[in-house]
């Protein structure tokens, strides 16, 4: 990143030093956000809650923000106080959502109980398929809250939310989403199926890991923002791309489409393609469409 910021800096005396970036650049699963389907982190742009009603978890995270505020701004001497400050309200978020959410389902137990013994103890298929549903979504939050209070700082999910939070409040989405999403068959990602299942509206069972990453991108655009992705294009054609055709197809505008075909473009993916789109709603304007093998648009 820095280098792309010199390269057209005339002069070697006007370069600036890279700004802090910690809290700005972060790695983690982008693809898995939820527990058993549930989103811990609400997306602000979507909370209804008003500021005479503030939840729990609102209020945990806004000592975070503030601590990163600071961080950024700090001298190297205060960063290492403030990181291990920041680590701790970070677990204090995540403490305060599992606590709300495992009350929430503890709350449904019961209530669900009640209604098996007015029923004599025999409880119906679907209130069996229930009472398992919440208590595997139980277990599971217990095991992140012991994760967290263990330390762990990676977690095995990705709080876009989160770590990203005024990009929401403030912005309502990323203005660009850019990438090369990973190629990795599906045949390679079974342990990874129920909670892509759980998360997206695009999840077939034969869906290749990318075509997830068009879904999660889409939505952490603001409206009218942009996605630009370099992927296979089997997406074009085949049966699992269907429902990412008609969710780009109803959501967006596809503004620019570059199909490579067989040309030997890119040495790790297979049939590359090149797509640009905007979060708007479509039009009647036709994209611009590049055959790279007839070299028409």
């Amino acid at each position: 990143m820095w280098l792309s910021l010199v390269v057209d800096i005339p002069d070697i005396d006007d370069v600036e030093p890279l700004p802090n970036l910690d809290y700005k650049l972060m790695c983690g699963d982008s693809l898995i956000s939820t527990i058993q389907g549930e989103q811990l982190i609400a997306d602000p742009t979507k909370d209804q809650q008003t500021m005479l009603n503030v939840t729990p978890v609102q209020t945990a995270i806004q000592p975070l923000i503030n601590l990163q505020h600071q961080y950024f701004e700090a001298h190297a001497e205060e960063r290492k106080v403030l990181r291990e400050m920041i680590l701790e309200a970070e677990k204090n978020v995540f403490r305060v959502a599992i606590a709300d959410r495992i009350q929430y389902w503890q709350i449904e137990q019961r209530n669900l109980e009640q209604d098996i013994r007015r029923l004599k103890g025999k409880a119906s298929r679907v209130q069996t398929q229930k009472q398992q549903a919440i208590s595997a979504k139980l277990q599971e939050l217990d095991r992140i809250a012991a994760e967290v209070e263990k330390g762990m700082r990676s977690l095995n999910f990705f709080q876009w939310h989160l770590h990203f939070n005024e990009v929401f409040q403030q912005q309502s989405g990323f203005d660009i989403v850019i990438g090369n999403p990973p190629y990795v068959r599906q045949e390679q990602i079974k342990e990874l199926k129920p909670a892509l299942q759980a998360e997206y509206d695009c999840y077939t069972g034969v869906c290749d890991l990318f075509v997830y990453f068009y879904e999660r991108g889409f939505r952490l655009l603001k409206s009218g923002g942009h996605l630009s992705y370099i992927t296979s294009n089997k997406y074009f054609r085949a049966g699992y791309g269907e429902k990412l055709r008609s969710f780009l197809g109803e959501k967006s505008q596809v503004q620019v489409l570059i199909d490579f075909g067989d040309a030997p473009i890119f040495e790790a993916i297979a049939y590359p393609s090149i797509i640009l789109v905007s979060k708007s709603k479509p039009n009647n304007h036709q994209a611009r469409v590049l055959n790279w093998e007839v070299g028409k648009v």
